[in-house]
């Protein structure tokens, strides 16, 4: 095979690997942002901290449940 046949093969190979590799970069990126309690919205943040707030108290009647 000559070289001018491999480029045809190699340069479609190489954009699809660079646009794979850019929508991962992408999506991680904005993952990271989202982590970022600044870049949310107060609904967002009042929702987790309730989350939280349930889940403490489950395992503190769990524990006293363990402990009676």
């Amino acid at each position: 095979m000559s070289f001018k046949n491999s480029f045809v093969f190699f340069l479609p190979n190489q954009a699809a690997a660079f646009v794979s590799l850019g929508a991962i970069v992408i999506s991680t990126f904005c993952f990271i942002l989202s982590t970022f309690p600044d870049l949310q919205d107060e609904q967002e943040l009042q929702e987790q901290q309730q989350e939280q707030e349930e889940e403490e108290e489950a395992k503190a009647a769990e524990q006293e449940v363990r402990s009676e």
